[in-house]
């Protein structure tokens, strides 16, 4: 989160903003799943709720660690 936004932003709630990171170097991990099928998510759902819909639908899944520098 930006302190240029806030959480009710429509720049936020409409669509994928982009990573905003600290000002010192920090992680990101990128996760891939397989999934059975495409999950019955609506527009502008929310992460717990993607989280809750692959209970049972991953196939396989990998992550990668990347480190990120300002």
């Amino acid at each position: 989160m930006s302190r240029f936004y806030q959480l009710n932003d429509s720049y936020f709630a409409d669509h994928y903003a982009g990573p905003n990171p600290p000002d010192q170097p920090h992680r990101y991990t990128l996760s891939v799943f397989a999934l059975k099928h495409n999950l019955p998510l609506n527009n502008r759902f929310y992460y717990n709720d993607f989280r809750e819909q692959l209970v049972g639908n991953v196939l396989t899944k990998a992550e990668l660690q990347i480190l990120a520098h300002n």
